[in-house]
């Protein structure tokens, strides 16, 4: 049985040639790559105050490994990072069980920063993972720049896909460019996944869908926009499968 990595918070990256490399798991510097909460709303778990959350719902229940965490890595914003916070997980997003309260390292504002390996769920099983924040680095704000959790399906199921090969390595990865986006052109090609029937889907930063559910095949390349026109802003790239889920930030200037 495999487990796979997903990222649960995957935001578009420049490669750097030459030294990739030596830091695989670096983050950029990049002020759209991450989530950022200046407002703090209703906590989905009803026993936590109003706060600065981040829920991730997996769309079938899992069990869950290691958890690997990017802070905010923009180096005018380090201080928007998270410094404490809780892990809350649920099979039904109503009841929740608390794992715990976690420290996370301050962001570097490097383009070597890799993260740091947080905690390991030892297969307890959830769809749902919400992580709040208790106490960041200054800000009144919080963030976070990327998550990788590593996790199993609960039917061990191995994945059907037989032409690709499982590594150790995001389950979803596609190339995104340009971006940002200066003409109303923007390209797709899916390089790795990890499970059969993936499709993309692009929304604007309120959710409002722009480009609907569409599948893409493995090295397929693919301009999604299709003559659509779209104004400046801030887009979300979805690629989704059964079980894995990558999302790439696309700023259209």
């Amino acid at each position: 049985m495999k487990k796979v990595l997903l990222y649960i918070v995957l935001s578009f990256t420049t490669i750097f040639n030459g030294t990739s490399q030596c830091f695989p798991d670096r983050h950029s510097t990049a002020w759209y790559d991450g989530w950022i909460s200046c407002e703090k709303t209703e906590n989905p778990n009803e026993t936590r105050p109003e706060s600065h959350w981040i829920l991730y719902d997996f769309g079938t229940v899992m069990e869950m490994y290691n958890l690997n965490i990017w802070n905010v890595n923009a180096p005018k914003f380090l201080s928007y990072g998270i410094q404490t916070a809780h892990v809350d997980y649920s099979l039904d997003g109503v009841t929740w069980e608390e794992y715990g309260e976690i420290t996370l390292n301050q962001g570097t504002g490097e383009n070597t920063y890799e993260g740091e390996a947080v905690l390991n769920f030892n297969g307890k099983q959830a769809k749902f993972l919400l992580i709040t924040a208790n106490t960041t680095y200054g800000s009144a704000c919080a963030g976070l720049a990327e998550i990788k959790l590593e996790v199993d399906s609960v039917e061990n199921q191995e994945p059907q896909d037989t032409s690709t090969v499982i590594t150790d390595s995001v389950c979803i990865v596609a190339d995104v460019y340009p971006n940002p986006v200066v003409t109303n052109e923007i390209f797709v090609t899916l390089t790795q996944q990890c499970v059969p029937a993936v499709h993309y889907t692009l929304t604007d930063i309120s959710g409002r869908t722009i480009v609907p559910s569409s599948p893409i095949s493995l090295n397929e390349q693919i301009e999604i926009l299709k003559g659509r026109k779209i104004p400046a802003g801030v887009y979300i790239l979805e690629l989704t499968s059964n079980y894995a889920k990558s999302e790439y930030k696309i700023v259209k200037q």
